[in-house]
């Protein structure tokens, strides 16, 4: 082998690892595979997707996956998936997936093709960075697929040529796939097919293979296995579109790509060859010649280009692949679920950093929820709420008050159990948490979140029995086992957890009859939290925030007394604002138990009010009130007159 043709089988490999270096990077510096397990919207047909599933290795854990097709694969994913939290091992998961399905989708079109195929083996990989730039997982999915082109590479790679012994192999190749893929299944049968379809004496077996695709699903799935008919066919599989119809959709196109890339492989050939022509008369029939359309040939002479040049190659992939991340990548979505993230882990200033960045015609309620939760925490929600997006609906997502519509407090409550975070156990209804925690295991099933949650307030109960239930139960899984041992070893030393100082605190507000406001409004709830301890701030800041949001003057003002509760050292700077309001509006001179506005909140005030008269003066309405915005946008003066106006956020 001479150096050239050394350099030119070299050349292809070296740059296949290049684009998956950058591949993986791409994954784990930007992508961050961590931020796949949250999902910050609130709709209840979009929002309330798990986190990543937990992990054990106890028997009851590993047999629960058995017993239905696509079982074994969801297993596979599930313990890959423990790698998403860490970013790298996260972005080594899923780069390695896209290599693994190039490979295979390279072997498979090159045999079918019967040469060299170029840019193949990077398709799988480019459909993956786009779903995963829309922040959609599909990890199940992935290794399905991959499973079913292994076994269709193993097909082709037997080489056998009695057409009964093909079809055995595919017979019990078919049993694996369906096991353990589900739904995958029918694209594995699909490319068998085709492969067979190719040559004239493998069509009666492609045809043959092409009906079993249809028919093993049902006689398995159905009589077997006792499925729905949608299920046999479509678990793990990209059909039907589901309310991730991003996700689903690019699924589904990388489907249609390989079946496309493998029809087009088993046609090219004879559109290459042409048909025959005759050669001269008395000639041999080696010398006929092959008549190709000019068309055909002149692509034909530009792929082997491409062939003979991996880096020209390299080139187009790589602009493909910049040209479909860069429009499909969403920044907004990133930031969202970063804020998720970081409120999930009780990570507040981060929080806040992640929310400036974000537009805000991106917050969600559950956004507004992590915000307030993290200036509560900071110490900043009376000073700098309104810095923020705000909507009225969105102070405390967590504690339902009544006229919110059926399908939010019916699903979006219990489907956003991973999201909303644990709020009520901190404010003090812990009952209320606990009843949550229930309704979400009758969704999620025994998810180690739930689990951990559960544990957590039995023991906050004083229950230490029931937690050691859920702490046993917990005990196996790959992230949270260790947690949950040292729970169980706290709970022989010290049953009742009282050295622990979050579990102190949250019995020191906690509603001991909490059942019998259950059906209170939010407002009522609050006022209970206060009376079972009057220095709940929590309680306190989160019925200020509320009336302030809901334009309660009066009330908001009844409660300044509370101010003595606490530490403030002043008036907070927008319970100055609403006072002001109220007493433009009432003309009467609020009482504030020996404290007094500031002289800047007075100033901004009549600053902001001449503003605001002329706005109603104005022609150019639009103008005015963006350089109202600009000054006082994070006022409570600018709130309450935009509410006036039929506005919803600052």
């Amino acid at each position: 082998m001479t150096p050239s043709s050394q350099r030119r089988r070299i050349w292809p490999t070296v740059l296949f690892a290049v684009f998956f270096v950058a591949l993986y990077l791409y994954l784990w510096l930007w992508i961050d595979s961590a931020l796949l397990s949250v999902d910050p919207t609130l709709l209840p047909a979009d929002a309330g997707l798990v986190p990543f599933p937990g992990f054990s290795w106890e028997p009851l854990f590993l047999r629960s996956f058995l017993a239905y097709p696509g079982g074994p694969v969801e297993c596979l994913s599930a313990l890959l998936s423990q790698c998403y939290y860490h970013a790298w091992a996260g972005a080594l998961v899923i780069a390695s997936l896209a290599a693994l399905l190039g490979l295979a989708a390279h072997f498979f079109v090159t045999a079918v093709a019967g040469g060299w195929v170029p840019a193949v083996r990077f398709i799988p990989a480019i459909l993956i960075l786009v779903l995963y730039s829309h922040y959609a997982d599909k990890l199940p999915m992935l290794v399905g697929l991959l499973l079913a082109m292994v076994a269709v590479c193993v097909y082709v790679w037997t080489r056998l040529r009695h057409p009964a012994v093909r079809l055995a192999v595919f017979l019990a190749l078919s049993g694996i796939v369906y096991y353990a893929a589900g739904g995958t299944y029918l694209l594995y049968a699909a490319l068998c097919g085709v492969f067979e379809l190719r040559g004239k004496q493998g069509r009666l077996l492609g045809v043959c293979y092409l009906l079993l695709g249809g028919v093993i699903p049902y006689a398995l799935g159905t009589h077997v296995l006792d499925l729905s008919l949608a299920d046999a066919y479509t678990h793990l599989s990209p059909l039907p579109l589901s309310a991730d119809i991003t996700g689903q959709s690019i699924m589904l196109c990388l489907y249609l790509i390989l079946l496309l890339c493998a029809l087009g492989g088993a046609v090219w050939p004879s559109l290459v060859a042409g048909r025959k022509r005759p050669g001269p008369v008395g000639s041999t029939p080696t010398a006929q010649t092959a008549e190709r359309s000019p068309g055909v040939a002149a692509l034909s002479d530009r792929l082997r280009g491409l062939t003979a040049n991996p880096g020209v190659e390299f080139a187009l992939v790589l602009l493909a692949a910049v040209l479909a991340v860069v429009p499909s990548f969403d920044g907004g979505e990133r930031t969202l679920r970063r804020i998720d993230g970081f409120a999930a882990e009780g990570m507040w200033p981060q929080v806040l950093r992640e929310a400036r960045g974000l537009p805000r015609d991106r917050y969600t309620f559950v956004a507004i929820h992590a915000v307030n939760r993290a200036l509560y925490e900071t110490g900043r929600l009376p000073y700098e709420m309104f810095s923020y997006p705000q909507h009225p609906k969105g102070m405390m997502v967590g504690v339902w008050e009544g006229g919110w519509p059926t399908e939010y407090f019916h699903e979006g409550r219990r489907k956003l159990f991973f999201q909303l975070g644990d709020i009520e156990l901190q404010i003090g209804l812990v009952n209320e948490a606990e009843h949550e925690a229930y309704e979400a295991q009758e969704i999620f099933a025994d998810h180690p979140v739930i689990l951990k949650r559960l544990a957590f307030i039995h023991i906050v109960k004083r229950q230490p029995e029931v937690a050691r239930v859920f702490l046993r139960a917990l005990s196996g899984d790959l992230r949270y086992g260790r947690w949950a041992q040292d729970a169980l070893e706290r709970l022989r030393a010290d049953p009742l957890w009282a050295a622990d100082p979050r579990v102190q605190q949250i019995r020191s507000v906690m509603v001991v009859r909490e059942s019998a406001i259950l059906d209170l409004t939010l407002d009522q709830r609050l006022d209970e939290l206060l009376r079972t301890n009057r220095r709940n701030r929590m309680a306190f800041e989160y019925k200020m925030a509320h009336c302030l949001l809901s334009c309660q003057f009066e009330k908001l003002i009844g409660e300044l007394p509370r101010l003595d509760d606490f530490d403030y050292p002043d008036i907070p700077r927008h319970y100055e604002e609403a006072i002001l309001i109220f007493e433009d509006m009432s003309g009467e001179t609020v009482h504030v138990h020996g404290r007094e506005i500031s002289p800047e909140t007075r100033q901004a005030f009549r600053e902001f009010r001449r503003g605001w008269i002329s706005l109603r003066a104005a022609s150019d309405r639009e103008a005015i009130l963006a350089a109202l915005a600009e000054r006082f946008g994070d006022t409570y003066f600018f709130y309450n007159a935009t509410v006036a106006l039929g506005g919803t956020t600052r």
